[in-house]
């Protein structure tokens, strides 16, 4: 039985909030593992119950088939879902079966997964629905929406510019700095990952990086990444391939593991050398036919297999809460591709060790370790300032290799102590509620990092965690049409989580500006409920199961 988050719900309720207030192009950002396929079901069902035709686009077949599952466990009728997808059946046979939840995904699909060209709601592969006539919808939902700027997707939106749509993504970045605002009009994160860690739905990784580096220089760059084949020789190297092994035979608590490489060869060779150290391993590529790469899958939930070694196959859509090691071979220059690979271990799983991320790529000191906080927007890819740089998230061990955070002097894996010197180096500020480094010359009231506790530190980014949580949810309110919170309501929060009736020294305090004061005063003066649409006409009522609110809807 499972049970819908109250960070679902209230998920749900704000696109529905945005759609009723005219903003047609909605994203939803949700870490993975934080039940996307899920609430897309459940909003679904929601969507019919109000007669509207709904197509839920995804670019894989794993993901199309997770979703169709989810739909009928949710209790649609399977009539009433229609797959666009090459080698689906198009005879409408409804079997008579067990209850869905007795079933596996494979199960349902096979038994009801049909082409229905009638069925209000489609579940369809973007790659074959470009080839078909467009049906009509209300509704479009995009998964994975983070690929939206691609040509098929903005085909699809420019076919249906009066209906609601929504995407879905972990990661709303692109390689190439570009921003989603010509796809989307607002952006809703759902939660966190600290957020999701903190609720016991995450879990969040230790991370640990390796002597031996790949040497990057000279490797150029396509689209905003490096280029595979260059990379693929800069990488795939007999002493980096047997680090790698043997770094997992260290720390990898001899877990299920995911192995990401650059290309085919690069992974083939790695579960080769897994496999002469004794370790149960397989290769899957994109080319790997269906069936085989479901056994793999199985093999590694099972035990048959430690290690599955891939290229571009389980980056995306792939549930195994067995993982708990994830092995980054492939360096990257983008932050959303790195977000997705780390997130296929942080699903919890009963009896399951630790998880740990041996980053190989550099991805943990470039872009943070996956629990730690990150701006969202539409806007892409921020310049910065070039007397700044950014805080390092993380820095790494130079005894046992351990990926810590760069403000902590001592490391937890073996003891090692940062020489104040070494610290000293850098110097943190505060700006637009983040911590940041000044290269040379800046300071705290006065007073270098060095010098600074510890703990001081600890306050200056839980205040910075803060303010911006205060401008996200301010950022919310204001496109709900709602009065936006003071800036006492920071301090409020502070006092209370922490029992400090002060800001830690070094800060500053926001404000609203004079607009948004006035803007939130006149919303406050004439508040009331939105009309809510009333004369919905229910299509296929007689179908659908009977539910209670939102939060009590089960699988």
């Amino acid at each position: 039985m499972i049970t819908l988050r109250p960070y679902q719900t209230k998920a749900i309720d704000d696109v529905f909030g945005r759609w009723l207030r005219a903003v047609l192009r909605v994203l939803l950002v949700l870490p993975t593992g934080g039940g996307k396929t899920l609430i897309s079901a459940a909003l679904i069902l929601r969507l019919l119950k109000m007669g509207r035709r709904v197509i839920f686009f995804a670019h894989r077949r794993e993901l199309i088939k997770q979703t169709f599952a989810k739909l009928v466990r949710l209790g649609i009728p399977p009539e009433l879902v229609g797959i666009v997808m090459a080698g689906v059946e198009g005879r409408c046979v409804d079997s008579i079966a067990p209850r869905p939840e007795a079933l596996s995904d494979d199960a349902l699909w096979r038994l009801w997964a049909r082409r229905r060209p009638q069925a209000p709601v489609k579940v369809a592969s973007i790659d074959t629905f470009r080839n078909h006539a467009r049906p009509e919808a209300e509704v479009i939902i995009v998964d994975e929406a983070h690929r939206a700027l691609a040509k098929s997707y903005v085909d699809v939106q420019r076919a249906y510019p009066a209906a609601w749509h929504l995407g879905l993504t972990a990661t709303p970045f692109r390689a190439d700095g570009k921003g989603l605002g010509d796809a989307y009009d607002d952006l809703i994160v759902a939660a966190t990952f600290a957020e999701l860690v903190e609720q016991g739905f995450l879990v969040a990784p230790s991370c640990w990086g390796s002597k031996l580096k790949a040497n990057l220089k000279g490797v150029k760059r396509t689209r905003g990444d490096y280029n595979a084949d260059e990379l693929a020789r800069a990488v795939n190297r007999s002493e980096l391939i047997g680090d790698i092994v043997d770094h997992y035979v260290r720390r990898g608590n001899d877990a299920p593991a995911f192995c990401f490489a650059v290309n085919v060869e690069h992974s083939r060779t790695l579960a080769a050398r897994f496999i002469e150290a004794g370790i149960a391993a397989r290769h899957v590529d994109g080319n790997t036919e269906t069936s085989e790469r479901d056994d793999a899958t199985a093999a590694l939930r099972d035990g048959r297999v430690r290690v599955l070694c891939n290229c571009n196959v389980f980056t995306e859509g792939t549930d195994v809460p067995q993982v708990k090691t994830i092995i980054l071979a492939r360096p990257t220059l983008s932050e959303g591709l790195y977000l997705q690979q780390a997130g296929r271990g942080a699903r919890p799983h009963p009896g399951s060790p630790p998880f740990v991320l041996l980053d190989h790529a550099g991805c943990v000191t470039e872009f943070g370790a996956p629990q730690e906080p990150r701006e969202y927007t539409l806007e892409g890819r921020r310049k910065r300032d070039k007397t700044t740089v950014t805080l390092p998230p993380r820095k790494e061990c130079p005894t046992c290799y351990a990926l810590v955070p760069s403000a902590q002097r001592t490391c937890p894996g073996c003891g090692y102590t940062w020489p104040a010197a070494e610290l000293g180096k850098e110097t943190p500020k505060e700006k637009n509620g983040e911590l940041e480094l000044l290269v040379a010359g800046g300071a705290v009231n006065g007073r270098a990092l060095a010098e600074l506790t510890h703990a001081e530190i600890k306050r200056l980014k839980e205040w910075s965690a803060l303010v911006e949580k205060w401008r996200v949810e301010n950022r919310e309110r204001d496109a709900n049409g709602e009065p936006l919170r003071e800036h006492g309501w920071i301090l409020y929060q502070w006092r209370r989580t922490t029992g400090l009736d002060r800001a830690p020294k070094g800060s500053k305090i926001p404000k609203l500006t004079p607009e948004e004061k006035a803007r939130s005063e006149e919303r406050r003066t004439a508040r009331r409920r939105q009309p809510v649409v009333a004369d919905v006409h229910v299509a296929h009522s007689s179908l659908l199961p009977a539910h209670g609110p939102l939060e009590t809807w089960e699988l």
